[in-house]
């Protein structure tokens, strides 16, 4: 018989060819193809030759069953490859996991295992089919990377300290400076004496500017600064910023111009305290750089427009190729400039940031030897008149008061003795904090006034062991305002949470002192506020609490939980079984908690309940609560945010990956730090039957319950590792 054998022939080559080809693309790729068997020992149907690369043996040692694949497997990832793998089973899918194996010359190498189940027609598992990648170099890369973030995070935390250190440091000495010098300004000295004690003023007061731009400078580079919006005048506040100069430029022969134009509305509401800061680092630098001619102010509003505010001199000049450098910190138009006029630098830095941060912009033009012009545009909407805020001077003219000083170093004793002193009020004084309870104890004061950082005893132990004796002898709360050189946020949440009710800085400034010591005893609270103060508030301050917690969302969501965890604390205050112990931590915790989510009515009326001793308005301000509470509720549900709900995407991690991610929050929790972006990422890694032990550890963070949020944690870990 004779066949013809063509057709069979070419699909023999075809299928030869096939086959090179497959095999070559197999060789060529950038990993090794293969399929195993799913036992223990994940034996080798086929391996491709590039194995060799990877492991330093050869395919057919593993195929041949000389080496397993199983015995290259580092032991500690064992674990971990085998749950991906049995998760993958048991959905008959595709799984990807990174483990570390090793090479035959003892090298470690990271891999990147990506397989598929191949199943049978009755769905169980036959074999895997998959290729495994050197991730060797993206691995200490990854961790190089993760290196370099945490010395930066360090180096960062240094810097904060650095800066903390410095500002206590020499604010300390410039409280005694400025204070003493102020007090022998208005004492009777001759010519000269008068001329040397305000050089030595003004001297000290430019350090402590020079001091206040770099903390500025450092809390604008973290965007630790916040703009406040309230109503104020605007003509009054540039008439006084033009009056304090105005000394400055008649000693210089100058002209100081104020032109305001007629459209300009006198009432805005904006952050009038930034901007004093950035008209005055202007104007101070124009009259600093003009020898001769004139300084002038001058604002415009054109319908739709921001406002207009330019500062324009007939100074030295700047040159074309300089004007860009000037916004940056610590530079100068040349190099001369510092030599001859002084300063840092950091004056327009700050002013170009704090205008920005409020929404504008800021320009420079100039001409060397004629002069400059900076003009800047900020967008403030109209103010009311009604809704100024005006200091009445019944707030700088105290009732004579029983005063507690604590300070460690004598001079502020001293000087803040004769300050209050003069003002009529009784001054008892201690120099640290065992001395302060010991007085305490003994003797009854209106108001304490307690350094922080003291030896032996600091302002923050003091304040909570006088706390626990108030408790003990159901004494009424002493008020106590922590007074320090320190001026960082950190700083003022510490004394909060010990339990002081306010909080003035070094270098003593009486009229403030006064202020905060008016607002913490509740004197000026009526001059302040209009006629009816709860009525003015907004019930849910949403723009304050986007600035709080980052987004509205976030803040409702605060918001939302916050009325559903606390309903019973007001159902407990509606009963009135509680002794008067338990209801004053109930409300002190309701008000502090309302305040931090910007929920303003709620927060007054539960401090208004705190004052009350009469059982009937006490009974009439917790209705009052009661009925705000539910007008929250209300207003609340119309914004369809429900306390439980939750937008972002679930994660699935490892066990492992989950236990570090919680030891990272609970080095946090020692530190008393909060982070959101962390707190955000557990609450969505987290497994199912741990979700209420998070929310209650989340709930302990933003309520900085600190040290309850590190048994919880710690509880929580040991069960994950057992």
């Amino acid at each position: 018989f004779i066949t013809d054998l063509t057709e069979q022939k070419a699909l023999q080559q075809s299928l030869i060819e096939k086959e090179r080809q497959y095999r070559t693309l197999m060789n060529n790729m950038p990993g090794v193809v293969f399929r195993c068997l799913l036992d223990e020992h994940w034996s080798m149907l086929f391996i491709s030759p590039s194995v060799y690369e990877l492991t330093g043996y050869r395919a057919e040692e593993f195929t041949e069953q000389r080496i397993t694949f199983a015995e290259l497997i580092v032991k500690e990832d064992e674990a971990a490859i085998s749950l991906a793998i049995d998760q993958a089973v048991a959905s008959t899918s595709q799984y990807s996991i990174e483990y570390r194996i090793r090479h035959r010359n003892g090298n470690i190498i990271w891999v990147l295992d990506q397989a598929s189940i191949v199943t049978n027609s009755k769905n169980d598992a036959r074999w895997v089919d998959g290729v495994l990648v050197d991730i060797t170099k993206r691995y200490e890369y990854e961790q190089s990377l993760k290196q370099a973030k945490y010395e930066a995070e360090v180096a960062a935390q240094a810097k904060q300290s650095f800066m903390a250190n410095m500002s206590h440091e020499i604010r300390t000495p410039m409280n005694a400076i400025i204070g003493f010098s102020d007090i022998l300004i208005d004492s009777p000295l001759n010519k000269d004496q008068q001329k040397q004690i305000i050089t030595v003023n003004n001297a000290a007061r430019s350090l402590l500017h020079l001091l206040n731009d770099i903390l500025d400078s450092a809390k604008l580079e973290k965007g630790k600064l916040e703009i406040q919006n309230v109503h104020f005048n605007l003509q009054e506040l540039l008439d006084n910023i033009v009056s304090t100069f105005w000394l400055d430029a008649k000693r210089k022969d100058l002209k100081l111009n104020l032109k305001i134009a007629g459209n300009v509305n006198p009432f805005y509401l904006g952050d009038d305290t930034r901007l004093r800061q950035v008209l005055t680092n202007l104007i101070g630098n124009a009259i600093k750089f003009t020898e001769r001619g004139h300084v002038t102010l001058s604002v415009t509003h054109n319908p739709n427009q921001p406002i207009l505010f330019k500062v324009q001199d007939t100074g030295i000049g700047i040159k074309k190729d300089r004007l860009n450098a000037i916004f940056k910190p610590f530079e100068q138009a040349d190099g001369t400039t510092t030599r001859r006029f002084g300063g840092t630098g950091l004056g327009t830095t700050i002013s170009k940031q704090l205008v920005e941060l409020m929404g504008g912009k800021i320009y420079a033009q100039s001409t060397l030897g004629q002069g400059s012009c900076f003009s800047f545009t900020v967008a403030l909407e109209k103010g009311e008149k009604s809704q100024v805020q005006t200091i009445s001077k019944n707030v700088f003219n105290l009732p004579p008061l029983k005063i507690l000083v604590v300070d460690d170093i004598e001079q502020n004793i001293e000087l803040l003795t004769i300050m209050l002193s003069q003002a009529g009020h009784q001054v008892r004084k201690a120099n640290n904090g065992f001395e302060a309870i010991e007085i305490f104890n003994q003797h009854r004061f209106d108001i304490i006034l307690m350094d922080i950082h003291m030896p032996k005893c600091d302002g923050i132990s003091a304040t909570a062991s006088i706390r626990s004796l108030e408790q003990q002898k159901q004494l009424e709360q002493t008020p106590i305002i922590a007074l320090t050189a320190s001026v960082l946020q950190q700083d003022k949440l510490t004394a909060k949470q010990a339990g002081m009710n306010g909080f003035a800085t070094k270098p003593v400034d009486i009229n403030q002192l006064n202020y905060e010591i008016a607002r913490v005893l509740g004197l000026a609270i009526s001059q302040l506020e209009t006629a009816d103060p709860i009525d003015s508030k907004l019930r849910i301050d949403l723009a304050k609490g986007e600035k709080m917690w980052g987004s509205t969302e976030k803040h409702l969501k605060e918001v939302a939980l916050f009325l559903t965890q606390h309903q019973n604390s007001m159902q407990t205050l509606a009963t009135n079984k509680l002794n008067y112990k338990h209801h004053a931590q109930i409300l002190h915790n309701l008000k502090g908690l309302a305040g931090n989510l910007a929920l303003n009515n709620l927060s007054d009326l539960v401090a208004q309940a705190e004052k009350q001793r009469d059982t009937t308005s006490y009974a009439q301000c917790i209705l009052k609560c009661h009925q705000e509470w539910q007008q929250l509720a209300d207003e609340l549900s119309h914004l369809r945010i429900a306390p439980q709900e939750n937008k972002l995407q679930k994660v699935t991690v490892s066990n492992t990956e989950f236990i570090h991610q919680l030891t990272l929050l609970l080095s946090q929790a020692k530190r008393a730090e909060l982070d959101d972006t962390l707190l955000s990422y557990i609450e969505r890694i987290t497994p199912e039957q741990h979700k209420n032990a998070i929310l209650s550890i989340c709930e302990q963070f933003n309520e900085f319950e600190f040290d309850n949020a590190k048994i919880e944690l710690n509880a929580l870990l040991t069960t994950l590792n057992n």
